[in-house]
């Protein structure tokens, strides 16, 4: 793998070639894209990679503001950074630290998989490697166990199969809210290299890239529903805004909002409207008007800890029973110096359902929404604006 400098040299004047076509459909700005940089398929690379899965991941709308400013190339110095041989060992050494001794937890069985997978996601952003972890995490999600195993061997880390391995980390205190009711490298050729190139090479931050927005989800829950037993069905839910430079609550506000529908025994409410949600918004604070202990806010991330559905207090109560439940969520960034937004391009929703029969016991289903990795693009500024972007 080349170092940032090289690899920049080499990515930078295809991203400008792709910026300056914008009338052209995206999958042949892509297409030539990747015919400059001599790749057939962006799996070829790991910094192309990433930067077209972020790219085509976001709405028409997103991806063209994006390209039209100075956000495509932080974005794509940040996976230079990420990939290139010469990141620092001052950023690596705390995240390596952390694999090393939290990874050999996961016993290898995909029964413990998912317990595993919130208490590493909560660890990492206690520790401040949340990102690493997130992007760890989002690669072995897609991979059967062998291949996790075998993933986790090629970090440095031996998984053994020890059904007694893990020992899972305390979880966050839950305080009452709303919905708790109760490859290959590039070919290194040495493109002529700009003075601007050289230029923005000399200045960018080990720390950069664009604000992200990252969602984790389980199911937390009883698996079998009893008609007499007091029992917690919901769901367990991590979302986290990071911002690699710093000063993330200095200039973001992070709200999640909410709306759900339940159908129980004992009484059933429809879909409500979207609301905000509970503490999950500026000041960050619970019912008395007290830090939430459910808020995490660090110096590059504000982390959400939610547990939606029937938990805690307001659990099914003995007698009662939760046919089904529905809640969907979506959440925005505000940028504090002019108060642009940025909505997240989708939400997501988790479902349980677990069919009533006669009093007897039943299977819980429950249908998490699926984890995300967004990057944060704020609209661009009306043209009639006086305000003209960096």
């Amino acid at each position: 793998m080349a170092n940032v400098d090289e690899t920049w040299a080499a990515v930078y004047p295809p991203l400008q070639e792709l910026k300056a076509q914008p009338d052209l459909p995206w999958d042949e700005r892509r297409a030539a894209f990747l015919g400059k940089l001599g790749l057939a398929e962006p799996a070829q690379d790991p910094v192309v990679h990433a930067f077209i899965l972020h790219v085509e991941d976001l709405p028409d709308s997103q991806r063209d503001d994006l390209l039209r400013g100075d956000e495509a190339e932080t974005l794509l110095y940040g996976f230079v950074e990420q990939y290139s041989d010469d990141s620092s060992a001052e950023d690596d050494s705390p995240w390596e630290s952390f694999l090393e001794e939290k990874g050999p937890y996961w016993d290898g069985t995909e029964d413990s998989w998912a317990q595993f997978y919130e208490w590493f996601a909560y660890e990492a952003e206690q520790a401040g490697v949340g990102q690493q972890a997130n992007d760890l995490l989002a690669e072995l999600a897609g991979q059967d166990i062998e291949d996790r195993i075998t993933t986790f061997g090629r970090k440095g880390v031996r998984i053994i199969r020890r059904p007694d391995a893990m020992v899972v980390g305390e979880k966050a205190a839950v305080s009452g809210k709303r919905k708790d009711r109760d490859t290959e490298p590039v070919e290194e050729t040495e493109p002529r290299r700009s003075s601007r190139v050289k230029e923005k090479v000399a200045k960018k931050p080990k720390k950069t890239g664009p604000p992200r927005v990252t969602i984790r989800s389980a199911a937390e829950g009883v698996a079998t529903q009893k008609l007499n037993t007091r029992q917690k069905i919901g769901f367990h839910m991590v979302a986290t805004l990071t911002n690699p430079p710093g000063n993330v609550d200095g200039q973001f506000e992070f709200r999640q909002y909410a709306r759900d529908e339940f159908d129980k025994l004992s009484g059933a409410i429809p879909m409500t409207a979207y609301d905000e949600d509970g503490p999950f918004a500026p000041p960050y604070e619970d019912s008395d008007g007290e830090e939430d202990v459910n808020v995490t806010i660090g110096d590059e991330s504000i982390t959400f800890d939610d547990h939606p559905g029937f938990s805690t207090g307001n659990a099914i109560a003995v007698g009662d029973w939760l046919n089904s439940y529905t809640v969907e969520f979506y959440w925005t960034v505000t940028r504090k110096a002019d108060g642009a937004v940025w909505t997240s391009p989708n939400t997501v929703t988790h479902e349980v359902t677990s069919e009533y029969d006669t009093g007897n016991d039943a299977d819980v289903d429950y249908n998490v929404g699926g984890d995300e990795n967004w990057v944060v693009v704020f609209p661009a500024a009306d043209s009639d604006s006086d305000s003209g972007s960096d």
